[in-house]
């Protein structure tokens, strides 16, 4: 049941947040008229979505690929538990800026620091925002893997991987990567690690993927169809 709320989640996450901001505003505004405790909503509920944050870095793997078309790409599944981590603390944030925007109208402490804090909780709930729902995590491109981060992206084509074993699962659903060409891995803002992936996919049937494009160039030219994903998925069931 865990697993499947997990997937209704990952398949809306722009819908799951745009639904927390409405009840982050709607608490705050009744923790501000004494009609709901503040410490159910400042304590317990940041706590629960943290706690799943944990339980969907651990339990939710899906081992399936989606067809990126434009340009054509297998993207892997995005983490989901950036997801709850915003969610937790738009909930904060709520509660929080309510409170100092009623100090600011009852004129209780000097404006000008309790625009700052506004400021802050705004810039945090951004942040966690932008690493939820942006567009990153790894691609599968018919020239070789696309790792996108926050801060950093890294290219690495197909000829770089070692033929033999180029990529290992490893504890926490990370992939470990072997090389036998490391200097045709292409690197942009700050460092990636080129030795390691982390994505939403499970590590498994990613390091599978890959070690079936790697020794197999004649299908990677089709990554990015729907033709080549039913193929793929056909080949690794026979």
């Amino acid at each position: 049941m865990l697993v499947k709320g997990f997937g209704v989640v990952a398949g809306h996450r722009r819908l799951f947040l745009a639904g927390v901001l409405v009840l982050a505003v709607v608490l705050g505004a009744l923790v501000q008229a004494e009609r709901l405790d503040a410490f159910v909503v400042l304590l317990v509920l940041p706590l629960s979505l943290l706690a799943l944050s944990v339980l969907a870095a651990y339990r939710y793997h899906p081992a399936t690929l989606a067809v990126r078309p434009e340009p054509p790409a297998f993207a892997t599944a995005s983490p989901l538990a950036p997801v709850f981590m915003a969610a937790a603390f738009m909930i904060l944030a709520g509660c929080t800026v309510s409170e100092d925007v009623s100090d600011i109208v009852n004129g209780e402490q000097p404006w000008v620091l309790t625009v700052v804090m506004i400021g802050f909780w705004v810039l945090v709930v951004g942040l966690h925002l932008y690493v939820a729902l942006g567009s990153f995590g790894v691609r599968l491109r018919p020239e070789g893997v696309d790792n996108r981060q926050p801060l950093g992206s890294m290219f690495i084509p197909w000829a770089a991987f070692a033929p033999g074993y180029p990529a290992v699962p490893v504890k926490n659903n990370g992939l470990v990567l072997y090389y036998q060409r490391p200097e045709l891995i292409r690197r942009r803002g700050l460092r990636v690690g080129s030795d390691s992936l982390l994505t939403g996919t499970d590590a498994a049937y990613l390091a599978h993927v890959i070690h079936r494009y790697v020794a197999n160039p004649e299908h990677r030219p089709a990554i990015g169809t729907e033709a080549e994903l039913r193929g793929l998925t056909e080949r690794i069931a026979a």
